[in-house]
């Protein structure tokens, strides 16, 4: 009889689930649009670029996705169940709730294998070819505004422009601006070598002035040979990524343990690096949580199913947000901070456990 109940069971569950991974993705989706939008519109990308943009987008979103989903689904199980009534009849056959630990823990066995391997390998790639289908569509439109004699100009926080240009980058007599909200950093030179392939693009000016303006004081100097981090990619300007967190977890791991645990990106690092091992075990604490949940309240509604599970979310990512701030700045370790939103969410299925049996 467990057998049929644990089929039936997992069969339920893989139709919630489905239709709960629907749902989620299509609330992430519409959630990140806009800078998505923002990035196609500032890298002018072509319909072939923006869709490879886009499904390169799928798989961090997945990442977030599938826990959701696995919570929501057992939930929806539970409320089934009460609402068809077959929850009074299993406890009437003297089927104890501690036997649906079973299918619930195999799904969470391969959920939190989908979600690691996302998080470990597929997200960062995807992440890489985004930026770097990005970057392609952002150095043409850069070179061809160049190239009709336009002005570049990004956010009003950068500016550049050329006499002439090259088809290698090569600029003569550029112009480039730095706007800050106290500063003004400009520069001319008689050439200048524009690479803006990579993670941090580049501005090689050569025989030029540097003019430096802060309040009501000007300085001005000159140069032979200056580079500079142009600042103009679409990565730092529009996505926000850093170059890390298009590496996988075994090259993050290996420049961990050589960077200085002062530094700032380290910092960063590790504690990307912790997240991505602490996303398995937020399948575990939701699935924890679902069982404990939909074991002792009595909700036979879809809506009531979906508030506890929109609940337990809220909480936990307001946790990881609390826990990546900790770790940021250097005030706890990275890994058990990172750890502590799950707990956090396994504690309270423990205790709502307790106190339906008492």
């Amino acid at each position: 009889m467990m057998r049929r109940l644990s089929r039936s069971l997992l069969a339920d569950w893989s139709r919630q689930f489905a239709a709960a991974m629907a749902a989620i993705l299509a609330v992430l989706a519409v959630a990140q649009t806009p800078r998505l939008g923002a990035n196609l519109f500032a890298a002018n990308l072509g319909w072939r670029q923006a869709l490879s943009l886009a499904a390169n987008a799928l798989p961090p979103l997945l990442a977030v996705a599938l826990p959701l989903a696995q919570l929501a689904a057992w939930l929806l199980v539970f409320a089934r169940l009460r609402r068809d009534g077959e929850w009074p009849a299993l406890a009437a056959a003297g089927i104890s709730p501690c036997r649906l630990l079973m299918p619930i823990g195999l799904t969470a066995l391969l959920v939190a294998t989908a979600v690691l391997g996302l998080a470990h390998i597929l997200a960062p790639q995807s992440l890489d070819r985004a930026i770097r289908t990005a970057e392609s569509g952002f150095a043409e439109t850069l070179n061809a505004t160049l190239a009709a004699g336009q002005t570049v100009d990004l956010d009003g926080k950068f500016f550049l422009s050329a006499q002439g240009v090259g088809g290698d980058g090569a600029l003569s007599q550029p112009f480039f601006a730095i706007e800050k909200t106290d500063e003004r950093h400009v520069f001319w030179a008689k050439q200048a070598q524009l690479t803006t392939a990579g993670p941090s693009p580049r501005l090689q000016l050569e025989s030029g002035t540097w003019e430096w303006t802060q309040g009501a004081q000007t300085r001005r100097a000159s140069f032979d040979h200056l580079t500079l981090n142009a600042g103009l990619w679409i990565q730092s300007e529009q996505a926000g990524f850093a170059s890390w967190q298009t590496s996988d977890s075994l090259s993050l791991a290996r420049q961990t343990r050589t960077c200085p645990s002062t530094d700032d990106d380290c910092r960063r690092m590790r504690s990307e690096l912790a997240r991505r091992w602490a996303s398995g075990t937020a399948v575990v604490g939701f699935s924890l949580f679902a069982f404990a949940f939909g074991c002792r309240n009595s909700f036979a509604s879809r809506q009531a199913a979906w508030a506890v599970a929109a609940g337990a979310t809220f909480a936990y990512y307001l946790l990881e947000r609390a826990a990546l701030v900790l770790s940021d700045k250097a005030l706890f370790p990275p890994t058990p901070a990172l750890l502590l939103p799950a707990l956090a969410i396994a504690a309270l299925a423990f205790f709502r456990w307790r106190r339906g049996r008492t």
